[in-house]
Formats: structure tokens, sequence, C-alpha cells
């Protein structure tokens, strides 16, 4: 994304319309490394879509100077974005404080976050390996779907709920 891009999304970011400020949000967290300072300030918007997208955006950034930023967002009143900045840590490096934002989102009150945080530790596999053992107590926990999606994880977390192996390179549907 062209820099004037960048400055044309920040813009609609603070549009009255929702949909475009979602939308505004959604490419700027598609445009990479540049528009990491974008989404720096993106994350203070009043909006929690805006800010779930600037968290996700930061991680797949790869900026680290994101990292103190995430690390504040780890308090957002949303779950969601708490879950997005944790995921973000921890593709950033910081495995300590996001594996903790995850372990975290396995307690939190709404169904909803506790499965984003099962997801978000699925997705990370290795770079998440400290929170299985959260998912794994989640599962015995959780008497929704987020319980019953942690049980693969109590199973060895490389088993599907069958116990039967994932075929590399495809994506397994629950």
């Amino acid at each position: 994304m062209m820099p004037e891009d960048i400055t044309a999304r920040q813009k609609q970011v603070h549009s009255s319309n929702e949909q475009e400020r979602w939308l505004a949000a959604w490419h700027l967290a598609q445009a990479g490394k540049e528009a990491a300072p974008a989404l720096v300030e993106a994350l203070k918007h009043p909006d929690a879509v805006v800010r779930y997208w600037a968290a996700v955006g930061l991680g797949h950034a790869g900026d680290k100077a994101a990292a103190e930023p995430l690390r504040a967002a780890l308090r957002d009143e949303s779950g969601d974005v708490r879950v997005a900045a944790a995921e973000a840590l921890v593709r950033l490096g910081d495995q300590q404080q996001g594996v903790q934002g995850l372990i975290a989102a396995l307690e939190h009150p709404s169904e909803w976050v506790r499965l984003r945080g099962l997801q978000a530790i699925e997705r990370l596999g290795p770079l998440a390996k400290d929170a299985l053992d959260a998912a794994r107590k989640a599962a015995k926990a959780d008497a929704g779907y987020p319980g019953r999606m942690a049980e693969h994880f109590a199973a060895g977390g490389n088993e599907t709920p069958g116990g039967k192996e994932p075929k590399k390179g495809k994506r397994r549907s629950q």
C-alpha cells in the first residue's frame, strides 16, 4: 500500500459510517509494516472493531516497536482486542506477555472470547506451547463449545477430537 493510501485509510478510520471505518481498519491491517504507525494510533480508537484490526495488523506487520502499545492493549475493555493483542505479541516475539494474555482469555466470561483465545493458541502452535496446559484445564472447566474445542488439546494437541492425526497441509474442520 502506498503512503497516500495509508493516509487515506487512516482518515477513513474516523468516519461516522461504521462500515467504512471497519473496512478502512481492515485495509490498514493488511498493509504491512508501512502502516504500523497508523495501526498504533488506531489502537486508541473508541471503536473496538478498529482496535481489533489494529492489533491484528500489528501482529502481521512484524514491527517490534509496536510491542509496548500491544502490551497496553492487553488491558483493553474488549476481550477480542485483548486476544488479538496477545496473539500479535507472540508473533512479535514476546511469548511471555502474549501467552499470558491468551491464558487470561480462556477464563473470560464471554464464550466467544474464550473460543478466540483457543483459536489463537491453535494458530500459533509451537509458539504458544506454554498455553497448552491452560487449554487442557479449560477443556475440563468449560461446558460450552470452547471446552469441546479444547478437548483436542487434552488429547495431546495434535489430534482431532476423534483421535486421528490431521492430514499435513490441510485444515481440519470441526
